[in-house]
């Protein structure tokens, strides 16, 4: 195939949407997280777009007649035009367009993929959701093809004549451009980098935000190399895969041209991205030598997961093959101290102003002397005689009136609520039948407290622990005393698929930002603990990563698992907790920059020049 064939950047584009997908559960091919931009940075830097570029719709079905009139062909064109509008040069005409028409086909490879559980909730979720989440990749495509863009006539140079008793090769080595193209591939590198880092961070909170599976998240089994998110974040983190990766791919290309002309050069690009995972490295060893436990609180903790499937979950007439399966497994694991007994989201099919879920919890209570915490949908009744419903936790000790309630603030996107379900008819059109009304979001940051023990929970349901942001609210008013963040969450919508091990592999992150170690308990998936530095917490004695698993190691079974916690008395408040995501911030400010930089020279280079007058 021809390097400018018209083919080439669409199958540059999904194979390195396909190689992303593959750094995640349950493939975890982390590796490839350091090349799998290769194949589409080549097409967005290197390749001659032809005048006419093969998606022109040529592949996609003609829209509709109600959607070709002038009101919606703008919806769709002004987009595209806006990107060329503000990136383009003259000699660019069209190629941010067509920089994000490539990297929106990366994305929507990678997240139809790696969102394809969402298939067992709603497949029309799937497909909008993926969708959306593309049009980051086509944002980032869009600046790589544009500002970021290697520009080639930097990088190529002309050796001087070598003088007679010199070869060629130590001649490169001399010249006013000898340090040119790595400070340029240097910048590019980093500007590419920034703002894959900025977009990130808006993911995670335009339109409530959805930052699932960000690209540091790939790193998740790479313990040493993930902390360095306690400063920047787990958006952050994302920098160095992508400067490592532009720098790789800016040194092959630079090898290629120059051994061709005996004019090699130095490597400061490739030699920088070394260091930064160098650094980062230093960083993680180090952080975890001197993070020390004084004065350590021990906690019992036992977390029952019941393994319901949902078609008996969401049945009330099934309740009586829920209730006695909680309360047995409940039972038969109340053999020694425990502390705390922990339930999944919902476990139960009454809601909280419902007098047989307050009989059956005071009944649970009965069975010791333990706090119990649990999800459970609150129902709050108004006085114009509407109601709201909270997916919400309740901790209590004693009976159901001793009482403290945590009601979920992030809710799910097309799970728990429809976004713009009144203003944008489209989606209440495709998901209103199996979404027919909506959670509302709680406003509490409050933590709950273990009476006598002084120990204080970070609560978080279902995916709440994914968003680094909304769980440093818990603890930025640095309150001193032994923290624990819990997780309550149900997973079993989407039954064993590859949801379960990516929803660990985020959650990983909330401990590293924060330095706290976690307890989640599902209904079905994985429960266990995880440590202060995102590794699953082994028990003491065995060394055993504490998970609930059967002997076959799967974790989609119904059992209870105990829990053995030592919490720091003192735990220390991280450069994140206090500042957030600032890093992507920064780099949102620079990206902002940046682009208005480039549209201001764009516009002076598409002024006509004023033509000279010429004296008498």
């Amino acid at each position: 195939m021809a390097w400018n064939s018209p083919y080439r950047p669409w199958i540059a584009a999904i194979l390195s949407g396909v190689l992303l997908a593959l750094c995640f559960p349950n493939w975890d091919r982390s590796q490839l997280i350091w090349i799998w931009q290769a194949p589409v940075l080549l097409v967005l830097w290197f390749y001659d777009r032809p005048a006419q570029s093969l998606i022109r719709w040529r592949l996609v079905p003609r829209l509709p007649a109600r959607l070709r009139g002038p009101r919606w062909g703008l919806l769709f064109t002004l987009p595209a035009r806006g990107i060329d509008w503000v990136l383009d040069g003259g000699e660019n005409q069209g190629r941010g367009a067509w920089g994000f028409k490539v990297g929106y086909l990366t994305g929507f490879a990678f997240f139809g993929i790696n969102l394809h559980w969402l298939r067992h909730v709603a497949w029309p979720g799937w497909i909008l959701l993926a969708a959306y989440l593309a049009v980051y990749f086509g944002l980032w495509g869009a600046f790589a093809a544009t500002v970021g863009r290697i520009d080639r006539k930097k990088l190529e140079v002309t050796p001087p004549e070598p003088p007679p008793s010199k070869t060629g090769w130590g001649s490169a080595l001399t010249g006013p451009d000898i340090w040119r193209p790595s400070f340029h591939t240097i910048r590019v590198a980093g500007l590419n980098a920034g703002c894959w880092v900025a977009l990130e961070w808006i993911r995670g909170w335009m339109f409530t935000g959805f930052g699932w599976n960000g690209l540091g998240v790939a790193l998740h089994g790479s313990p040493h190399l993930i902390q360095i998110v306690d400063v920047v974040g787990v958006a952050g983190l994302a920098f160095l895969p992508v400067y490592v990766t532009c720098a790789t791919v800016a040194t092959v290309v630079r090898l290629s041209l120059e051994i061709g002309r005996g004019a090699l050069r130095p490597r400061l690009d490739f030699v920088s991205a070394m260091c930064l995972i160098v650094l980062a490295l230093m960083y993680g060893i180090q952080a975890r030598h001197r993070h020390t436990v004084e004065a350590p609180v021990e906690l019992n903790a036992l977390l029952v997961q019941g393994n319901v499937p949902m078609s008996i979950r969401n049945d009330l007439s099934r309740s009586p093959d829920i209730l006695p399966l909680y309360e047995e497994l409940t039972a038969s694991a109340l053999t020694g101290k425990v502390d705390l007994v922990v339930w999944p989201e919902t476990p139960l099919p009454y809601a909280s102003h419902d007098e047989r879920a307050v009989g059956y919890v005071n009944h649970i209570l009965s069975m010791g002397d333990f706090h119990f915490l649990t999800g459970m949908e609150q129902v709050d009744f108004l006085q114009d005689g509407t109601y709201e419903v909270f997916n919400a936790m309740y901790l209590m000790k004693g009976s159901f009136d001793e009482r403290q309630a945590y009601q979920k603030i992030h809710r799910v996107p097309f799970g728990e609520f429809i976004p713009f379900r009144e203003s944008f008819p489209l989606f209440r059109w495709v998901l209103g039948r199996l979404i027919p009304g909506d959670y509302q979001p709680g406003r509490s940051t409050q933590r709950l407290t273990l009476a006598g023990t002084g120990v204080e929970l970070i609560p978080s349901i279902c995916f709440e622990d994914t968003i680094g942001g909304l769980t440093r609210r818990f603890v930025t008013d640095e309150a001193k005393g032994p923290q624990l963040i819990v997780n309550l969450t149900n997973d079993g919508w989407f039954e064993k698929s590859e949801a379960n091990a990516q929803h660990l592999a985020n959650a990983k992150f909330r401990c590293v930002e924060l330095k706290r170690p976690m307890i989640r308990c599902a209904n079905t998936g994985l429960t266990c603990a995880i440590d202060e530095f995102g590794a699953l917490a082994t028990a003491q004695g065995t060394g055993r990563p504490q998970v609930l698993t059967d002997q076959a190691g799967s974790p989609f079974l119904a059992g209870a698992l105990f829990v053995g916690l030592s919490l720091d008395s003192s735990p220390v408040t991280t450069f994140y907790a206090r500042h957030g995501d600032w890093f992507g911030q920064a780099m949102a400010g620079l990206l902002a920059l940046v682009c208005l930089w480039r549209l201001v020279r764009t516009r002076a280079a598409r002024r006509p020049a004023k033509p000279r007058e010429w004296g008498g």
